[in-house]
């Protein structure tokens, strides 16, 4: 199941560049969440696994091939991903409803704006 979810992923990934809050699948946003993303296993968690492939791909698509960046960045883009991610887990899940978001735009996380009303 594991394997089968990583490999989703990936190609809803690929194959969904605008990817949004509204369009994921609860199995996949649920797998992509964790609890503390400051203490993520680099080596062996799924989450980080899926953010880099997610963020290099973006990064790609931008037309960026090759780029310089410290671990103290990647750590902080991680980080306000996995805050986006689960502002999409608890829109699948709970009474609170957030207006549709991007999942997958890296460059314009610290920009967004969240419209958050009661079912």
């Amino acid at each position: 199941m594991k394997n089968n979810l990583l490999q989703e992923s990936f190609d809803l990934i690929k194959s969904n560049p605008g990817l949004t809050s509204e369009s994921i699948p609860l199995d996949i946003i649920d797998y992509w969440k964790i609890d503390d993303p400051e203490d993520v296993d680099t080596e062996n968690d799924d989450a980080w696994t899926i953010f880099m492939y997610a963020f290099l791909k973006y990064k790609k698509e931008q037309g960026i091939e090759s780029f310089e960046i410290t671990t103290e960045e990647l750590m902080k883009i991680f980080v306000d991903w996995q805050f986006i991610i689960n502002l999409a887990f608890i829109h699948k899940v709970q009474l609170m409803k957030i207006s549709p978001f991007p999942l997958l735009d890296f460059d314009n996380m610290d920009e967004l704006e969240f419209e958050m009303f009661m079912d």
